[in-house]
């Protein structure tokens, strides 16, 4: 048997209460004689019947945090970016598709606290990190690199040969752990080549794209 608490409801118009000495504690809700919605028993362990939802951002379970959620973003370059053979450079990714709690800087000036072109989520725990990047070069491209920064260093790279004579795309992950106060994560883009250098920017984010979402506390 259990100890209940029974919510008022068509049956009872009033919280009617069952005792025993079984140590295990029930709440119905419902119609009728109510329904079992959550149990606790002489361990302290909970089960709930239906779905546990968390209104706010976080809450806390046997002494750990649990996030309902965090920031998620996806920003492209909207133009060509020169480039210097075979140098890193910061990649303008200057438009966005998504920025679910405004962490990511589409400007090449520190906003709020975020330095430029990067995303700096208000949430702790572990991101997805993806980069692609397109370049080209009007006489040859040899190939397109691009780089993972994190709080200004690099953490992954990943460079890709030319697939034709003048053009290369490439691409970049890595999940991250992020603070939620002041990690931030950019994208730095390379291509060699010869003649005018560019990465790649377009309307749409086909080509050079830059994206990170919440993975887990």
């Amino acid at each position: 048997m259990a100890n209940t608490i029974t919510a008022g409801n068509a049956t009872n118009n009033g919280t009617a209460v069952t005792s025993d000495n079984s140590g295990t504690l029930q709440l119905l809700t419902g119609s009728g004689a109510g329904a079992v919605a959550l149990t606790l028993d002489a361990s302290q362990n909970a089960t709930v019947a239906g779905t546990l939802a968390v209104s706010g951002a976080s809450a806390t379970v046997g002494g750990r945090s649990v996030v309902a959620a965090g920031p998620m973003f996806n920003a492209y370059m909207g133009a060509n970016q020169t480039m210097s053979a075979g140098i890193a450079a910061l990649a303008a990714f200057d438009t966005e598709t998504l920025d679910t709690a405004n962490c990511f800087n589409n400007t090449n000036a520190t906003v709020n606290g975020i330095p430029p072109y990067a995303f700096m989520p208000n949430v702790a725990g572990y991101y997805h990190v993806i980069a692609s990047l397109g370049g080209s070069g009007a006489t040859t491209a040899i190939y397109v690199g691009a780089y993972i920064y994190k709080n200004g260093v690099a953490i992954a790279r990943n460079l890709t040969p030319a697939y034709s004579g003048t053009n290369s795309d490439t691409m970049s992950s890595r999940v991250v752990y992020m603070n939620g106060t002041t990690d931030y994560i950019q994208v730095y883009g390379q291509v060699q080549g010869t003649g005018t250098l560019n990465l790649t920017g377009q309307a749409g984010d086909i080509r050079s794209a830059f994206s990170a979402y919440f993975a887990r506390p």
